[in-house]
Protein backbone atom coordinates (compact mmCIF):
# COMPACT_ATOMS: atom_id res chain seq x y z
CA UNK A 1 0.00 0.00 0.00
CA UNK A 2 2.87 2.35 0.78
CA UNK A 3 4.35 1.93 -2.68
CA UNK A 4 1.03 2.74 -4.35
CA UNK A 5 0.97 6.20 -2.76
CA UNK A 6 4.53 6.93 -3.82
CA UNK A 7 4.74 9.89 -6.19
CA UNK A 8 7.22 10.06 -9.10
CA UNK A 9 9.03 12.98 -7.52
CA UNK A 10 9.96 10.82 -4.53
CA UNK A 11 12.40 8.84 -6.68
CA UNK A 12 15.97 9.87 -7.30
CA UNK A 13 15.90 13.27 -8.95
CA UNK A 14 19.01 14.39 -10.76
CA UNK A 15 19.78 18.06 -11.10
CA UNK A 16 21.37 19.14 -14.36
CA UNK A 17 24.81 20.62 -13.83
CA UNK A 18 24.55 22.80 -16.96
CA UNK A 19 27.44 21.24 -18.87
CA UNK A 20 25.46 21.20 -22.12
CA UNK A 21 24.60 24.88 -21.88
CA UNK A 22 28.16 25.72 -20.88
CA UNK A 23 29.71 23.92 -23.84
CA UNK A 24 27.10 25.42 -26.18
CA UNK A 25 27.94 28.91 -24.93
CA UNK A 26 31.66 28.24 -25.36
CA UNK A 27 31.25 26.97 -28.93
CA UNK A 28 28.93 29.84 -29.90
CA UNK A 29 31.37 32.34 -28.41
CA UNK A 30 34.22 30.91 -30.47
CA UNK A 31 32.04 30.93 -33.59
CA UNK A 32 31.07 34.55 -32.86
CA UNK A 33 34.72 35.60 -32.63
CA UNK A 34 35.72 33.78 -35.80
CA UNK A 35 32.77 35.08 -37.84
CA UNK A 36 33.33 38.64 -36.67
CA UNK A 37 36.35 38.90 -38.97
CA UNK A 38 34.39 38.14 -42.15
CA UNK A 39 32.71 41.10 -43.75
CA UNK A 40 29.14 40.11 -44.51
CA UNK A 41 28.94 37.12 -42.15
CA UNK A 42 29.54 39.12 -38.98
CA UNK A 43 25.77 39.52 -38.58
CA UNK A 44 25.59 35.76 -38.03
CA UNK A 45 28.55 36.00 -35.65
CA UNK A 46 26.72 38.65 -33.65
CA UNK A 47 23.65 36.42 -33.32
CA UNK A 48 25.80 33.43 -32.31
CA UNK A 49 27.65 35.46 -29.69
CA UNK A 50 24.43 36.82 -28.16
CA UNK A 51 22.93 33.34 -27.96
CA UNK A 52 26.26 32.16 -26.50
CA UNK A 53 25.94 34.71 -23.69
CA UNK A 54 22.47 33.43 -22.84
CA UNK A 55 23.57 29.78 -22.88
CA UNK A 56 26.65 30.51 -20.77
CA UNK A 57 24.61 32.36 -18.16
CA UNK A 58 22.11 29.48 -17.94
CA UNK A 59 24.95 26.95 -17.71
CA UNK A 60 26.65 28.99 -15.04
CA UNK A 61 23.47 29.23 -12.94
CA UNK A 62 22.82 25.50 -13.26
CA UNK A 63 26.41 24.74 -12.31
CA UNK A 64 26.17 26.92 -9.22
CA UNK A 65 22.87 25.27 -8.27
CA UNK A 66 24.27 21.76 -8.71
CA UNK A 67 27.80 22.07 -7.34
CA UNK A 68 27.92 25.36 -5.44
CA UNK A 69 30.48 26.93 -7.73
CA UNK A 70 30.57 28.21 -11.30
CA UNK A 71 31.91 25.95 -14.02
CA UNK A 72 35.10 27.02 -15.74
CA UNK A 73 33.64 26.11 -19.12
CA UNK A 74 30.63 28.36 -18.46
CA UNK A 75 32.88 31.23 -17.44
CA UNK A 76 35.08 30.79 -20.51
CA UNK A 77 31.97 30.63 -22.70
CA UNK A 78 30.65 33.83 -21.16
CA UNK A 79 33.93 35.68 -21.66
CA UNK A 80 34.35 34.49 -25.25
CA UNK A 81 30.74 35.28 -26.07
CA UNK A 82 31.11 38.82 -24.73
CA UNK A 83 34.30 39.29 -26.75
CA UNK A 84 32.55 37.86 -29.81
CA UNK A 85 29.63 40.24 -29.32
CA UNK A 86 31.93 43.25 -29.12
CA UNK A 87 33.99 42.20 -32.15
CA UNK A 88 30.91 41.37 -34.18
CA UNK A 89 29.19 44.64 -33.25
CA UNK A 90 32.26 46.57 -34.37
CA UNK A 91 32.30 44.51 -37.58
CA UNK A 92 28.62 45.22 -38.24
CA UNK A 93 29.14 48.96 -37.74
CA UNK A 94 32.18 48.93 -40.05
CA UNK A 95 30.31 46.91 -42.67
CA UNK A 96 27.37 49.29 -42.63
CA UNK A 97 29.72 52.28 -42.81
CA UNK A 98 31.52 50.81 -45.83
CA UNK A 99 28.28 49.97 -47.61
CA UNK A 100 26.98 53.48 -46.92
CA UNK A 101 30.19 55.07 -48.17
CA UNK A 102 30.14 52.92 -51.31
CA UNK A 103 26.51 53.86 -51.97
CA UNK A 104 27.35 57.54 -51.50
CA UNK A 105 30.33 57.30 -53.83
CA UNK A 106 28.26 55.49 -56.46
CA UNK A 107 25.69 58.26 -56.47
CA UNK A 108 28.41 60.78 -57.42
CA UNK A 109 28.95 58.99 -60.75
CA UNK A 110 25.37 59.19 -61.93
Amino acid sequence: MDQQNKLPQDENVTVSDGKGFSVTGLVLGIIGIVLSFFTFINFVGLACAIIGIACSVVGRKKSVAATGKASGVATAGLVLSIIGTVFSAIGVVCTLACVGAAAGAASCFK
